[in-house]
């Protein structure tokens, strides 16, 4: 008989691809090791090791939306993970499904074959939904993941006979927390939610998150906006909104890539016991260009952690709506006059006009939901 602990110590980080600019160093041993030396002990000293993995490793079908971006890497580069230690990964998100549903599964049989448990997607709604549990020193740990299918996220469901990701449904989700609460000594919930490039979550999420922690779950770990946002203490349980990119190359190809804020996130250290979630260690780190993580350094590392209680210091106020939606008029018009400076003005006028009608659907959808919310008129906070 295994003898119960007081405490599990869950190491959470951020979402993680493995492809793209970095895909020749995942090649190679000694090149992987380097990539995760400077953040290999942080999840060596956990119980519990859980990233998103926020791509897919099988391009054989058809992609559902070949417009968008199609975020992949080889299966062999999983490696990596297994040797970083990981537990469980999330694969509710919008790109575990770029190439289909078939492709979906095989991934998850990539991963499973590393002896990494996954969450949050399966052959149908039914097991998409379904909880995993892992054992530490006694104390079970239940987990579930589920992504939403807001434009701003884009991850598709899975449906009664058919696969993909477990999506966001309150009512659901408390059904499923509910079962899973009565089997295990914690929950966990990952959910990928939110708006791109924001350090502020939608009011929206902002609701789910407690209202999560209010039906049972005692952590709930945020992906997809690709930044950092705040953390709530709420009741016995700790919402990260957003713990940023762990692990995200640039695809060049796609003309996908990621800078300043884009590439620093948080590894957080929680420990889970009989009084609920408790965070034990905030630790800022940074990918460089070349892929390597390495943890802040001062002052970078005090000045990102200021920021984190700024982000968090804002979700009391009472006019949240409000100042979210100026945040977002404030992100899109700078997200507009880059789009127009890198398209058109440095191209010149005739060559950017030439490029602007070559952008694409995804493009000029992006840019109508831009004018959209800097006008008041977007999808704003009032969903998930």
């Amino acid at each position: 008989m295994v003898e119960s602990a007081d405490s599990v110590l869950l190491c959470a980080a951020g979402d993680v691809a493995l492809g793209g600019a970095i895909e020749e160093a995942l090649d190679f041993a000694q090149s992987r090791a380097a990539l995760i030396a400077g953040v290999r002990d942080l999840f060596a000293n956990a119980d519990l090791r859980f990233v998103n993995l926020d791509c897919t490793f099988d391009t054989t079908g058809p992609p559902p939306h070949p417009e968008e971006y199609l975020v992949h890497g080889d299966p062999r580069h999983l490696i990596l993970l297994a040797e970083l230690g990981v537990d469980l990964l999330s694969l509710a998100n919008n790109h575990g499904m770029d190439y289909g549903g078939a492709s979906l599964l095989a991934t998850r049989d990539h991963v499973m074959r590393l002896g990494i448990r996954t969450v949050g997607a399966g052959v149908d709604l039914n097991e998409a939904g379904a909880g995993t549990v892992l054992v530490r020193h006694g104390r079970r740990v239940g987990f579930l993941a589920y992504a939403s299918e807001h434009p701003w996220v884009g991850a598709i469901p899975a449906g009664p006979g058919a696969p993909g990701v477990a999506p966001i449904d309150p009512e659901r989700m408390n059904e499923a927390i509910a079962r899973l609460r009565r089997e295990v000594d914690h929950v966990v919930v990952s959910v990928h939610w939110g708006k791109e490039s924001l350090h502020y979550p939608p009011p929206a999420v902002l609701d789910l998150g407690r209202r999560l922690v209010d039906q049972g779950a005692d952590l709930v770990i945020g992906h997809h906006p690709h930044v950092v946002q705040g953390i709530e203490v709420s009741g016995r349980g700790v919402i990260l909104f957003s713990l940023g990119n762990l692990l995200y190359p640039d695809y060049p190809e796609q003309r996908l890539s990621f800078a300043g804020p884009q590439r620093e996130s948080l590894v957080v250290l929680v420990r889970l016991s009989s009084a609920g979630a408790e965070v034990a260690e905030l630790v800022p780190v940074a990918m460089a260009a070349d892929g390597c993580l390495a943890r802040l350094s001062e002052p970078r590392r005090s000045e990102a952690l200021t920021e984190v209680e700024r982000y968090s210091a804002v979700f009391p106020r009472a006019d949240y709506p409000a100042f979210w939606q100026a945040q977002v008029r404030r992100a899109e018009v700078r997200r507009l006059w880059r789009v127009l400076d890198e398209e058109v003005l440095n191209a010149g006028w005739r060559g950017g006009a030439c490029r602007l009608a070559r952008l694409g659907r995804k493009n000029f959808r992006s840019i109508g939901r831009s004018l959209a919310e800097i006008l008041g008129r977007g999808a704003g906070g009032g969903r998930p």
